[in-house]
């Protein structure tokens, strides 16, 4: 027996209204492009926590498409790109009492490979997982 309580629907056209309005001379196609390349992480049943962590990030995380937007193109040539999303990872861990889980998007230059690395924590602990830190630099300790 399943029991479904909520189902969000995502809508790419809402999210690129909204990173639209928020980033100065916006290319509405290339946003289009990053988005559809971003969104195939979603690809998955959700089934584990690294899964609900990541797709959460990815529905509900605007400020996470206006970096990458910003990152990929900032002072990129017409046809170009500046950067890529090299690699998304998902750390969970227990933080106190609850279950977050970091979602890290590694960026990497096109012109000499400095990488750079952004993430988002989420708290998966509950039904409905949530933002804990929005969308904040990086730095991965080994």
């Amino acid at each position: 027996i399943l029991t479904i309580s909520k189902i969000d629907a995502l809508n790419p056209t809402s999210i690129i209204d909204s990173v639209s309005a928020k980033v100065r001379d916006i290319n509405v196609d290339k946003l289009k492009r990053l988005m559809v390349e971003i969104l195939s992480l979603a690809e998955n049943d959700g089934a584990t926590d690294k899964d609900r962590a990541l797709n959460y990030t990815l529905i509900n995380n605007q400020a996470m498409y206006k970096r990458s937007y910003n990152i990929i193109y900032e002072s990129s040539n017409a046809g170009t790109t500046s950067a890529r999303l090299s690699a998304v990872q998902v750390l969970p861990e227990i933080s106190g009492e609850r279950l977050v889980a970091k979602v890290i998007f590694d960026y990497q230059s096109s012109n000499g490979g400095a990488s750079q690395s952004w993430h988002s924590v989420v708290d998966i602990d509950g039904e409905y997982p949530f933002i804990l830190v929005d969308f904040k630099p990086y730095i991965p300790s080994y």
